[in-house]
């Protein structure tokens, strides 16, 4: 499977500035308003283009079959998935550059004991952040017992990892 786009810093950044503008109260006139969420809706749709939702869709209902109750079925949710990951990097203190080859792994959690007899299929799904955004590497459909945990584990490299810890140490000091 090739590696495919989920977000791209355009995508990202069209995002966030629609989301913040439907956020804000609106004193202006209606037909002001409607043109700047017009002009932002554009701006989010040709941002679109360059993440590969159309395909993503596609490859999780191919994978997904049949399965629908309880796996990823949409791109957003992928999308979802990938500035979860994004946030815990930033909130970790990781600087961008040092974010490239972080890889994210999700897995749905298993039913509870007393809601579900046997195994239940659920989504697993792996992607890796690349200079410009992240792109999703695997995803499949695997049958979990009940109460297995939900896996959200980001494996981040060396150097990423120095950094989360010079960040967790601010304002500390070793005693001897």
């Amino acid at each position: 499977m090739t590696a495919l786009k989920i977000t791209t810093a355009k995508f990202s950044k069209a995002h966030a500035a629609s989301a913040a503008w439907r956020k804000q109260p609106h004193r202006t006139g209606q037909a002001d308003y409607d043109a700047r969420d017009a002009h932002l809706d554009a701006q989010l749709a040709d941002a679109r283009k360059s993440v590969d939702a159309d395909a993503i869709t596609a490859l999780v209902n191919k994978i997904n079959g049949r399965c629908r109750r309880n796996t990823i079925t949409l791109f957003c949710e992928v999308w979802a998935l990938a500035v979860e990951a994004e946030a815990k990097l930033e909130r970790a203190g990781v600087q961008i550059k040092l974010r490239t080859g972080a890889v994210y792994h999700f897995r749905q959690a298993g039913p509870s004991a007393s809601a579900y007899k046997g195994q239940m299929n659920v989504s697993d799904i792996t992607m890796a952040r690349v200079s410009d955004g992240w792109r999703l590497q695997s995803y499949s459909v695997t049958s979990v017992f009940p109460r297995a945990s939900e896996i959200r584990v980001l494996t981040v490299s060396a150097d990423a990892r120095r950094a989360i810890v010079q960040q967790a140490m601010q304002g500390f000091a070793v005693s001897a």
